[in-house]
């Protein structure tokens, strides 16, 4: 896998994730817009240059559907993004904020043996409260100390336990 397959298939599964999980999304470009309130994670507009560079017109689109929702624009890009893209977003005020990088690799076997005393397995997404302590659970590691966890968070982490290809483990100390 090249760079390029690695970003069209990454950005285009996390177009889907943040439609599915988000309380309301657009399409927009090849990608999508997608809004919770309360879950800033989530409030952003992915994938939406993979098809073609964003124009000054798209870049206005999301920006009104965010401000239309009183929440700051996010739009994502990647660093395989076109030049246009960066220019655009540039033009219209935005600035970069962060850069991640995301290194893929599909495990032909991965046998792990955990400490003594711990337990790892799979969450059932059929046991209610379980599904709800693992969101809480993953919620709070994005939540800054001190702060309460917002509950579209969990909610949201709740739906992804049953998005199709999505595996939640828990691991328990005895």
């Amino acid at each position: 896998m090249d760079a390029g397959h690695c970003r069209e298939r990454n950005e285009r599964r996390q177009s889907l994730a943040v439609a599915t999980l988000a309380d309301e999304h657009a399409a927009v470009g090849s990608g999508v817009m997608a809004f919770t309130a309360g879950a800033r994670w989530i409030q952003k507009a992915v994938a939406v240059d993979l098809d073609v560079p964003l124009t000054t017109e798209t870049v206005q689109q999301i920006v009104s559907w965010f401000r239309d929702r009183g929440v700051p624009p996010v739009i994502e890009l990647t660093s395989l993004s076109d030049e246009a893209s960066f220019a655009a977003t540039a033009e219209a005020g935005f600035a970069l904020v962060e850069v991640e990088n995301v290194w893929a690799m599909v495990p032909r076997a991965l046998t792990v043996e955990p400490p003594e005393g711990i337990t790892i397995r799979r969450v059932d997404a059929a046991d209610a409260a379980e599904v709800r302590r693992y969101a809480e659970i993953v919620a709070e590691g994005f939540t800054p100390e001190g702060e309460a966890v917002p509950e579209p968070v969990v909610e949201s982490g709740i739906r992804s336990v049953h998005m199709d290809h999505f595996r939640a483990f828990l691991a328990l100390d005895d």
